[in-house]
């Protein structure tokens, strides 16, 4: 039987992983749509024409280091993770010498 706190671990360290990793793809996909329109619109005019690029809605907002800081969270999340699984095997293991130790100790004695 797996403790509740080997689960919760595991639980809380894959709902960090999630909520990282969806603000990465937010936050990545908000920035394309633009860059894909220009580029398009650069490809598509022959002559080079002066244009004025308008800032993001959000750059006031949010700063630029918010993405690294979410690629940082989501890679914790993931050491967090990786640990909570190491923790399981150990326990696992344990429970096997312990289960390997007790039906040797009845073996011996009959």
């Amino acid at each position: 039987m797996i403790t509740d706190s080997l689960l919760s671990g595991l639980s809380t360290a894959q709902t960090q992983f999630v909520q990282s990793a969806e603000r990465v793809v937010a936050k990545t996909a908000e920035s394309q749509p633009q860059e894909r329109f220009e580029q398009t619109l650069r490809d598509e005019q022959p002559a080079p024409q002066t244009s004025v690029s308008r800032a993001p809605a959000d750059a006031a907002v949010m700063p630029v280091d918010t993405l690294a800081e979410d690629i940082v969270a989501m890679d914790v999340a993931a050491a967090a993770y990786r640990a909570n699984i190491a923790a399981v095997k150990t326990w696992d293991n344990m429970m096997k010498t312990l289960v390997d130790a007790a039906s040797t100790g009845t073996d011996e004695k009959v």
